[in-house]
């Protein structure tokens, strides 16, 4: 198992498996960068800055440790 800079911890070794191969961009080093990535892109769909930062803090801190977790690839 690969504990994380920021604190998410895969729970088994085939999980991280499946984000290395399907789900982690070139420039994500951690499971944690792949969230904030995601929160990210989908906090840009707000109109201002402060929503966008507000809902980004939101999204990620749901993705985060696995608390949620989307339906895969859109």
């Amino acid at each position: 198992m690969n504990t994380e800079n920021a604190g998410t911890i895969f729970k088994d070794s085939f999980s991280e498996e499946i984000w290395r191969t399907t789900y982690k961009n070139y420039k994500d080093e951690s499971v944690n960068d792949t969230f904030r990535r995601v929160a990210k892109h989908i906090a840009s769909a707000e109109e201002t800055e402060e929503k966008k930062q507000y809902w980004e803090s939101e999204f990620y801190n749901l993705l985060s440790d696995f608390k949620g977790v989307s339906g895969g690839r859109i």
